[in-house]
């Protein structure tokens, strides 16, 4: 199963950043800081990914980076730990939405990739 889009692939995914088996080798948790966040997507995207990232435009990922995201850290978690995730990267985490978080964590990481490739 892709970790980015969770659709059964064995072969090169055709939806998604990355390919097969890395939904099986990482141990996923919600952040409880942005460095963890971070961590935890530099832990699962290549460096073309990133770069890709990088370049693109945060929405590009809405159905894919952002879909894990939603999957992983947001949706079916302990409303305290959305809710401080939203705390660490909404302009308003009073109002939470998945579609806009993912998408501020999303466009967060990509800052914190320039500034880390400077």
């Amino acid at each position: 199963m892709c970790i980015i889009c969770t659709y059964a692939y064995w072969g090169n995914c055709v939806r998604c950043l990355l390919g097969v088996y890395c939904l099986l080798i990482m141990d996923i948790k919600i952040p409880q800081t942005k460095r963890e966040a971070y961590a935890q997507l530099d832990e699962m995207l290549s460096e073309e990914d990133k770069r890709a990232i990088m370049e693109g435009d945060p929405f590009e990922f809405h159905f894919s980076l952002g879909m894990w995201i939603r999957n992983n850290w947001i949706y079916e978690q302990k409303e305290a730990d959305v809710k401080h995730l939203a705390e660490l990267f909404s302009k308003n985490p009073d109002f939470l939405i998945p579609d806009d978080l993912s998408s501020d964590i999303i466009k967060d990481y990509k800052k914190h990739l320039k500034r880390i490739k400077k």
